[in-house]
């Protein structure tokens, strides 16, 4: 279960995660304005869902999946949705679940971060927030911007898997940083 920690500064975050490393935890980047995102205006489970999948994808290349990347079926996320009303077990439908991933398949509008355009410019382009391939059992899920969204604090790392382009989309500044420890 995740627990939401401490705000940190971008000065103080590395030191900080650095110990919370050495004792076994993982953890989780959620940027502040994802309340400012489309997902957010829909119902809770499709929040819950890109959590999820954010919280079970790799964050670093092992065997056959990359970083960002897992591999997973509908049966089990409609099981990771599970949750209780009273001690009566409730999850959501196999069409509510595809639902779910076909809304974050679909290309939505994202600012084009560009050096020379003034912030009242908006231009935007249009990327999904997952990308599914289907295997036996299954599908692979691709998260479109995982290392935007999950870059390594490490600043020796950070540069290495976190490169600056100016097409990549991403949600967030690089203000205060929401650690989610599992």
């Amino acid at each position: 279960m995740c627990e939401r920690g401490k705000k940190y500064k971008n000065a103080d975050v590395s030191a900080n995660i650095q110990d919370l490393l050495k004792h076994g935890n993982t953890y989780l980047l959620l940027w502040r304005s994802i309340i400012d995102n489309e997902i957010f205006l829909k119902p809770p489970l499709y929040l819950k869902v890109f959590i999820w999948l954010l919280c079970n994808a790799f964050y670093e290349d092992t065997g056959n999946l990359k970083r960002g990347q897992l591999k997973t079926s509908t049966p089990e996320i409609r099981e990771a949705m599970t949750y209780r009303v009273g001690a009566r077990p409730e999850k959501p439908t196999a069409r509510q679940v595809r639902t779910v991933l076909d809304f974050l398949r679909k290309p939505k509008e994202c600012p084009i971060t560009n050096g020379t355009l003034t912030d009242k410019t908006k231009v935007t382009e249009k990327k999904p927030t997952i990308v599914t391939t289907q295997v036996t059992h299954g599908y692979i899920v691709t998260i479109v911007n995982y290392n935007r969204y999950q870059f390594m604090l490490n600043p020796e790392s950070h540069r290495e898997s976190h490169p600056k382009s100016e097409n990549e989309c991403h949600s967030g500044s690089q203000g205060d940083v929401i650690i989610i420890k599992k």
